[in-house]
């Protein structure tokens, strides 16, 4: 029962920034506790859960144990597991950008700002803000005399935006992520180039394929949404697949995944296949960062390309993994006084750095 529900037993502690233990037993039996105290057995489980999504986020607070956190450790690696109760935001949040950075092919910088409600006509290219985060871009596709070229549309941290490209693709940008769009886009085919992390609703068109070029690999598609996260800084490129069919290939080889499947290329261009875990792939859209026993550098560089922060530097060797879910909207200060608290961990913030030390 308890499967078949997940994500509902997830969505309802998100709702209150609890982060239970993350082992099956302890989740089975508070389940198991909620259906027998309160008699559902004939009530539509969709209904309990958002019934009572209070009552079990508390009810996980006591099972788990009392506190700001809760700390729980495992051996080789150990884990940390954390559940947080909100309390008053403070500094360090993250950065309310006021505008996103637009640079057109020949070198023309914009603005988010500088997007009318209504439509921003130069040189061939209208842009149109519609609502607060989507910008329309419909242009002519033309080479331009010097060979080559792209436009620039890059989401500043702590903001995330979206674009509405010519053919009616929809892209999502994550924070500190950039998109370059081709001036020949939709010419003869569809070709962009992404640094950072962004979510494609694809529009189908067999005759002009839509690719994603990032600087580990390429994924080719014809119509479909998948997810694809390639910072330069990580070790890691991800494209986890939502439905439709998409193709990735680096120099070494290529590989198709279906939905539900994740792709990783690591460094060396080696690919691994596996099941996506959309839940933590797409907590970025949902305003959440969510991991389950990960290593602190990764969520590091996660958090990172929110905040305000450039790097992180590490004072000794940790190897220490985490479970949890953190509200993108929360202070770095609290996130970091919470891992601290946590993890027998010293974090200390200077000139846009974190470091690090035990």
């Amino acid at each position: 029962m308890l499967e078949a529900h997940e994500e509902l037993f997830y969505e309802s502690l998100d709702g209150y920034e609890l982060f239970p233990a993350e082992p099956s037993f302890q989740k089975q039996a508070l389940y198991e506790k909620l259906m027998q105290e309160k008699r559902i057995a004939n009530v539509p489980q969709v209904g309990f859960f958002r019934r009572y999504a209070r009552w079990l986020a508390a009810a996980c607070v006591l099972f788990v144990g009392v506190g700001t956190s809760i700390l729980i450790f495992k051996e080789n690696p150990p884990v940390v597991e954390l559940v947080q109760q909100k309390d008053k935001q403070n500094s360090l949040q993250p950065i309310p950008a006021a505008s996103s950075a637009i640079t057109l092919a020949d070198g023309t910088g914009l603005d988010f700002t500088d997007i009318a409600q209504e439509e921003l006509h130069y040189n061939g290219i209208t842009l149109s803000k519609i609502g607060q985060n989507l910008i329309k871009l419909v242009m002519e596709p033309h080479d331009l005399p010097s060979g080559l070229k792209f436009h620039e549309f890059k989401a500043p941290k702590g903001r995330s935006y979206s674009l509405l490209l010519p053919d009616g693709t929809k892209v999502q940008l994550n924070s500190g992520s950039t998109l370059k769009v081709k001036t020949d886009f939709n010419l003869h085919d569809r070709r962009c180039e992404l640094s950072g992390e962004a979510y494609f609703a694809v529009v189908s068109e067999k005759e002009k394929p839509f690719y994603v070029q990032t600087h580990r690999c390429a994924v080719k598609v014809l119509g479909t949404e998948f997810n694809v996260k390639a910072y330069p800084s990580s070790g890691l490129t991800q494209t986890s697949l939502v439905r439709g069919k998409v193709e990735v290939h680096t120099a070494k080889q290529q590989q198709f995944i279906a939905p539900g499947e994740q792709i990783q290329v690591d460094k060396a261009g080696d690919m691994q296949k596996g099941k996506a875990n959309f839940r933590e792939v797409l907590a970025w859209r949902d305003g959440y960062f969510r991991f389950t026993n990960a290593h602190l550098d990764d969520i590091l560089q996660d958090i990172i390309s929110w905040y305000d922060i450039d790097a992180v530097v590490y004072q000794t060797h940790i190897n220490k993994r985490f479970s949890g879910s953190i509200l993108r909207s929360r202070s770095l200060t609290d996130v970091l006084k919470a891992m601290e608290k946590m993890a027998d961990l010293k974090f200390e913030i200077k000139e846009r750095r974190i470091f690090v030390s035990e």
